[in-house]
C-alpha cells in the first residue's frame, strides 16, 4: 500500500466573484478544452446562496458571489491550473487571495509509526490524571514561495490518520491571483515532498 493517498486536491478563490460568468455555459464557450459542452452537467443552483454548482472534466465547480472552489475529481484535474486561465479572462475581478489545498490519508503502517512523534506533551500530562485524548491535530506554519504554508496533521487513537496542507497567497488583484493559481503543481509537488519527510 502507498504510504500517503490524495483524498482532496483544490484551488480556492477569495473576492468578488459572478456565479452568473462562472458557469458551464461560459465555461464552455472560453475554455473548450477545459469544460465540455456537450457534457451532461449536473448544475445545482441554489438561489439562497447564489451558488452554482457543476462538474466537467474531470473537475468539480462551486462558486458563489465570495468564493470560487474548484476541485480534482480525478487524478488528471488541475484545479490550480484552470483557475489561472479563468482570471487571466476575467482580469478585473477583485480577488483578495488564493489557496491551493491537498488532503492526504495516510497508510496504517506509516501512521502507526509516526504517530508517537506528533504527541504533545500535554497528552500525556492528562493521562498522567486520567484523562486519556482519544484524537489530536497539530498545526505547523511554514513559508514557501511566498506563500503561507498551513500543514494540520490528525492523530485518532495511536495513528496518524490524515494530512492537510493549505498554501495561502494574499492578491492585490486578479492578475496576481492568476499568478498565484498557477503555482498549483508546484505546490502539490512540495506537498509530497514535506510528507514524504515525515512519514519515510
Amino acid at each position: 500500500m502507498e504510504p500517503f493517498q490524495a483524498t482532496e486536491r483544490t484551488c480556492v478563490v477569495v473576492g468578488s466573484l459572478n456565479p452568473g460568468i462562472i458557469q458551464p455555459d461560459w465555461l464552455a464557450a472560453q475554455f473548450p478544452e477545459m469544460v465540455d459542452a456537450s457534457d451532461d452537467w449536473l448544475v445545482d443552483y441554489a438561489p439562497l446562496t447564489n451558488t452554482v454548482i457543476f462538474k466537467s472534466r474531470g473537475l468539480g465547480w462551486q462558486c458563489t458571489s465570495r468564493r470560487l472552489v474548484v476541485a480534482a475529481t480525478s487524478p488528471e484535474g488541475k484545479p490550480g491550473i484552470a483557475v489561472e486561465r479563468v482570471l487571466q479572462v476575467l482580469q478585473h475581478t477583485p480577488v483578495r487571495g488564493v489557496g491551493n489545498n491537498f488532503s492526504f490519508l495516510i497508510s496504517p503502517e506509516q501512521g502507526k509509526a509516526r504517530a508517537p512523534l506528533l504527541t504533545p506533551p500535554i497528552r500525556e500530562r492528562l493521562a498522567q490524571k486520567g484523562r486519556i485524548v482519544t484524537a489530536f491535530s497539530t498545526a505547523l506554519q511554514l513559508d514557501r514561495s511566498g506563500a503561507a504554508v498551513t500543514l494540520t496533521l490528525e492523530v485518532s487513537g495511536e495513528m496518524l490518520m490524515r494530512a492537510g496542507f493549505n498554501f495561502h497567497r494574499n492578491t492585490a488583484d486578479s492578475a496576481a491571483a492568476a499568478s498565484a493559481a498557477a503555482q498549483w503543481e508546484a505546490d502539490e509537488s512540495a506537498a509530497d515532498e514535506i510528507l514524504s519527510e515525515i512519514i519515510q
